[in-house]
Formats: C-alpha cells, structure tokens, sequence
C-alpha cells in the first residue's frame, strides 16, 4: 500500500537503474541509499518525528546533489515530488569536488591582494600576504555557512543585482555561488569543516602563533637624550649618547630618547640604582639613588615588530648640593 515515503523508494529505485552497476559514485549512491530506506522504515514503525524529517531532508538534499552531478536530472523529479517539494533549495550547479576546490582556491586567490592592504595595517607583524589569504579563506568559508542557510530566499526573491552598469540576474549569481559551493557535504559537517579550517588559519595567519616571520624593518637610530629637570622649574638640555648628566641626590628628571625612523619605536628603559616610573611614547621619569654617586640609564629602542634592537646610554653622576 502507497503512503507518504513511497515516493521515494520509486525515485530510489530509479535513480539506480540510470546510474548503473559500473558508475564511480555508485558507492556514494547506496551510501545514501541505505540511510534514506533506514529513516523511512523508522518513521514507517514507530511514526514520523522532527528529527527524523530533518535528516530525511537532509538525505534527499545530498541525493538532489549527486543525481544533478551524475544523470542531470533531479532526485525530487525521480520521486514525483517536483510540484511538491520547491526545488529552490536544490542546487542550480553541481561541479565535481576537484572542480569546486578549484574554483575556490581562485576566489581565495583573487580576494587576497583586495585584502591585502587591510591586513598589512592591522596585522603589521605578520606577512601581508599570509594574513591576506587567511582572512580570504575566513570569508569564504562565512560565505558558504550562509549561503547553505540563505540560499532558497535569494533564489527565491528573483530580479537583478546591479554590478557597475551591468544588472546581472540573482540566478546568475545563484548558479555561481551553488557551482563554489561544496554541497555532498551534510550540514553539520560543512559547520565543522568551516571552523575547523578558520581556526587553523587564524592561527597560522593572522595570530601570535603564527609561524611566518614578520616583515624586515628597519632598526630605530636614537640619536640623543633631552632632560627635563623637573626640580629645576622645568628647564631641559639636550645631551648626546654616552654623555654624563649630573644630578642632586633624589632629583627626578624626564628623560626622552630622540630617535629616527618612520615607526614610533618601543623603548625599554633600565637604570643601575635608579628609579623608573613609565611616562608616554619613548620616555621615562628618572629618580636619581640618594645613596650612590654613579649610576647608568640605557634605552633599548625597538620597532613596533621587535625584529631590530638599538641601545643608547647615559651616565649619571650624583653631586651633593654640599
């Protein structure tokens, strides 16, 4: 007796006599096969649930995906079920797998240089390149995600999209986006796939941990010192590498390296028996020892990157105001 799932047993049935006993996805047929007529029988003996219309749905989609690549015509029509089941949610292109990983490496490949200029000014210290074709690949992996969920509303919506002076179809660009998109793959591991493949290139392009060396940059020139005597209503005097200062016991003073270069660099201070306090950009607030006559303040100046390292020095004698 006909009910509700003999419609797809005729489309299964079907399907096997046009693909053949010799036919290379054979195996992937009777793969489906067999978990579609397990889920029929089930909600033929104990009655129909969500989950098991979902994963039928599920099921049906993969084998709509599969008869377009192999005999070019669609599961829903073998079944009947064409006037039923809107067929927008089918793809409107099926490639072979080599062919969809084609065509998306070309679209990681186009959208990385477009990329690139972003990444370098976010991502300094990690190859533009490498982080460019990280966050393309990120992208096209949201896209996909969204393009599963979306994709029967875009179809179904029709009209055009104006691109520059040209209005292209939304089928047109349907047809495109369902040729890029790897469709035997079931919903929950396509979520899998996209976040396993965005963590991984996260991390090796666009984090910390990436292995990539960072850009060459060139090494910051400290090309003197001015000091401003705090205790001394302000005044400030500019001294070079290696000079000597003399201050009071316990006097502070502002320090600041003078540098060259393009990039703001990042300065490391470090004093012998002094006292450092942190102040802004490439400067420090000095505390001469109360109890010691020398001392030695040094600034290491580096790029923002750190691949480079300039030092610069000043001796500190302490005189008693005696």
């Amino acid at each position: 007796m006909d009910d509700t799932f003999t419609p797809y047993e005729k489309g299964l049935k079907e399907f096997r006599q046009k693909l053949g006993d010799q036919h290379e996805r054979l195996q992937t047929f009777l793969n489906y096969e067999h978990r579609l007529s397990a889920n029929v029988q089930q909600a033929r003996d104990y009655g129909d649930t969500p989950a098991l219309s979902a994963e039928r749905n599920q099921i049906v989609d993969q084998l709509n995906a599969l008869a377009l690549e192999t005999v070019k015509t669609s599961f829903n029509e073998m079944c009947g079920l064409e006037r039923q089941n809107s067929v927008l949610t089918m793809p409107l292109v099926v490639l072979p797998s080599w062919a969809v990983l084609f065509f998306n490496l070309v679209v990681v490949i186009i959208l990385a240089p477009i990329l690139r200029p972003l990444v370098s000014t976010w991502l300094p210290c990690i190859p533009s390149i490498a982080s460019a074709l990280s966050l393309a690949i990120i992208l096209l992996m949201l896209f996909h995600l969204a393009w599963r969920s979306f994709n029967p509303i875009i179809k179904a919506s029709g009209g055009t999209v104006k691109v520059s002076l040209i209005a292209v179809p939304i089928q047109v660009l349907a047809s495109l986006a369902d040729a890029l998109h790897p469709w035997p793959l079931l919903d929950s591991a396509l979520w899998i796939f996209a976040i396993a493949i965005s963590l991984m290139v996260g991390v090796l392009g666009m984090s910390p941990l990436s292995p990539f060396p960072p850009p060459r940059e060139e090494p910051p020139i400290v090309q003197g010192f001015s000091v401003q005597f705090l205790d001394r209503t302000g005044m400030t005097i500019a001294f070079s590498p290696g000079d000597l200062v003399e201050l009071g016991p316990d006097e502070q003073v502002r320090v600041h390296a003078e540098t060259l270069g393009k990039a703001i660099p990042l300065c490391t201070w470090s004093a012998t028996n002094g006292r450092l306090q942190s102040a802004e950009g490439c400067s420090i607030l000095y505390s001469a020892p109360f109890h010691e006559v020398y001392d030695f303040l040094e600034v290491q100046a580096q790029p923002p990157c750190r691949t480079q390292s300039a030092y610069a020095s000043l001796h500190i004698r302490i005189v008693s105001g005696d």
